[in-house]
């Protein structure tokens, strides 16, 4: 992972100006290949591209009509199908080739073929895949939006990722990529929490979407509510997530909302915040995801003086509106966002930001 994204990085050169959103999605698709068990596919940066292309295309027809009038034939629809098949030629070939090479790796795609489930590799990968391309790289740049306009947050975490380089001698490292993975994941999880809160804040702000379900099964009823077979169900994670009883002052950005001592208070009401999945259904790469981001950060700031910038080169003055979509991810602007960098000389992170 760690080299993944230094590589991704060293990319970008020494200088220079890129649409934030669209470079961070390429790093993230990327170093999330291989926990989808896709590595091969990293081999070849055509491949990664139309892997690339291939999940656009299924994101762009995953919209709220296409769920409730999935036979209605529109030209978005057509091209998810086309994108479908093209996911499976390769994914069937990615499975032959490592069939035949007669190896037995450690990844999730040999446990499928050891365990016999190779039906399941499909749908395993596209949804690994499919929560890198839809949440997790939106997430890292809003993540690096709204720390662009809350400063005292941005000096906090900056000065945090200071001390856990110093405190694991990372800071003399002069390959950080190699040296930071022989840091265990507790030290990073103990050392790394001003980051996680900013997260935390940033998915509750920015995924206000509904969830949409169907009764696929037989006629149910909860909570005396009778819900016929074929039936959609709706919830607006909006009514929760903007609840003032449970999150005073909604409008204001406030990370410590996701402290030990506020998320306790909020345990009395029940589920409160469903960024991360809730109850029986948590998201089972919340682990993943958290440890790309906070990787993703330490590297950006370590390698990169840099500041966001609007499409005409101008400072981000203003929070850019959201390009929504009616479904519960984590959308991207309507406007792109830019990122101005310059390399640094040494690992330090002083004064990596302005």
């Amino acid at each position: 992972m760690l080299r993944a994204i230094g590589t991704g990085y060293d990319a970008w050169g020494d200088e220079g100006t890129k649409d934030l959103f669209r470079v961070v999605n390429e790093i993230i698709f990327t170093v999330s290949l291989p926990l989808a068990g896709c590595q091969l596919f990293t081999r070849d940066p055509k491949d990664v591209k139309e892997l690339m292309d291939i999940f656009a295309r299924l994101e762009e027809g995953s919209t709220p009509s296409a769920l409730i009038f999935p036979w209605i034939p529109t030209p978005t629809r057509f091209r998810r199908i086309i994108a479908g098949l093209r996911l499976y030629r390769m994914m069937k070939n990615l499975v032959k080739e490592r069939e035949s090479a007669e190896v037995d790796v450690d990844d999730p795609l040999q446990n499928l073929i050891n365990e016999y489930l190779i039906p399941r590799y499909g749908t395993c990968s596209a949804t690994i895949l499919f929560a890198a391309v839809a949440n997790t790289a939106n997430l890292f740049a809003w993540t690096l939006v709204y720390l662009e306009h809350h400063r005292e947050w941005k000096n906090r975490l900056r000065s945090e990722i200071e001390l856990f380089l110093q405190d694991t001698g990372l800071a003399a490292s002069d390959n950080l990529e190699r040296d930071m993975a022989d840091i265990p994941l507790s030290v990073i999880d103990e050392k790394l929490q001003v980051i996680e809160l900013v997260m935390n804040e940033v998915l509750w702000l920015q995924s206000s979407g509904p969830f949409v379900r169907r009764n696929i099964g037989d006629p149910i009823t909860i909570d005396g509510v009778h819900i016929p077979a074929g039936a959609f169900i709706m919830f607006p994670a909006a009514d929760l997530h903007r609840n003032e009883e449970l999150f005073p002052a909604p409008e204001v950005f406030d990370p410590t909302r996701f402290s030990p001592e506020n998320i306790a208070r909020r345990k009395e009401f029940g589920t409160s915040f469903i960024g991360w999945g809730a109850s029986r259904h948590p998201c089972v790469g919340k682990r993943a995801a958290l440890l790309e981001v906070k990787m993703m950060t330490i590297l950006l700031m370590a390698k990169y003086h840099f500041e966001l910038v609007d499409t005409a080169k101008s400072p981000l003055l203003v929070i850019p509106a959201v390009k929504v979509d009616r479904l519960f991810k984590v959308c991207g602007p309507v406007e792109p966002v830019n990122i101005r960098f310059r390399r640094r000389n040494s690992t330090s992170v002083e004064t990596a930001c302005h």
